[in-house]
Formats: structure tokens, sequence, C-alpha cells
């Protein structure tokens, strides 16, 4: 139908709800949605939009196109844990949760606790990043009692 928008593909369980519709709102992707209907995109768990505005943003169809722009979901980045290490996560320089999925571009600082040390100081830098793909750039290291 004339200007009608398609709900584009996505990896991830990426689940589309149409607002004010009652009670069927769940729309699958590869289908096309009447101008002027608007909806909220969820890139489902371990996957978020590559725009941090759109996190919670809506999407109006308009002449055939969605406005604003539907962002692709990217795959991100495990949260951080292992025996004896601490972490630090920051992401566009503001201190995020090492403790949750983080975005591709969070750098994530680590050290070892109080009297523990690196198995193999050498092989380590001290911090890793989260790549496009969702995953950290870097293996973590061992931490020994010194």
């Amino acid at each position: 139908f004339s200007g009608s928008c398609l709900l584009p593909a996505q990896r991830g369980g990426v689940t589309y709800t149409k607002k004010n519709c009652g009670s069927d709102c769940e729309v699958k992707s590869g289908v096309y949605v009447y101008p002027n209907e608007i909806v909220r995109m969820n890139c489902g768990q371990g996957f978020a939009p590559n725009d941090t505005l759109s996190a919670d943003a809506t999407f109006v169809c308009t002449s055939g196109t969605w406005f604003p722009q539907i962002p692709e979901c990217l795959k991100l980045c495990s949260a951080l844990k292992k025996e004896n290490l601490r972490f630090e996560c920051t992401y566009k320089k503001q201190e995020v949760d090492c403790d949750g999925y983080m975005r591709p571009g969070t750098i994530a600082k680590y050290r070892c606790v109080s009297h523990y040390t690196f198995a193999d100081p050498l092989a380590f830098t001290g911090s890793t990043i989260c790549q496009i793909g969702g995953r950290w750039k870097d293996h973590l290291p061992t931490c020994i009692p010194r």
C-alpha cells in the first residue's frame, strides 16, 4: 500500500511494538506498516541501538520512510568478571557498570586485587576495549598471590 514502511530485519531478537493499537501491538521485522503508524523498537537481550539516543525512542512512518531513521542493533560485549581482578569501565569518558552488557567502544581498565599480581606481567596492558561485534579485544590476565 502506498506510503507504507518496512520494518527492517535486525540481528538479535529485535521486536517492534505499535503505539496506540489496543491489544495486538507486536509486529515482526519484514512487515509493512501503514503511513503515520508509530512504533517502538527493542533490540533484544545483549543488543542495543547503535545510537544511544534511540534506546527508548519511537519511530513514525512518513511517506514510505521512517522518521527518525530506525537504527541498527549492535551486539554488546558481555559483563567482565574474573577472579581476583577489579575493573573500571568507561564509555565516551563516562563511567559505566562493568557488571552489565557494554557498548562497542567501552574501555575496561583492570588490575589485580591487593596482594595479587599478574601471572604474566609482560603480556597485559591493563586495559581492553569492546569491539564492534560484541567481543573484547584482549584476553583477561590471571592474577596470582604475591
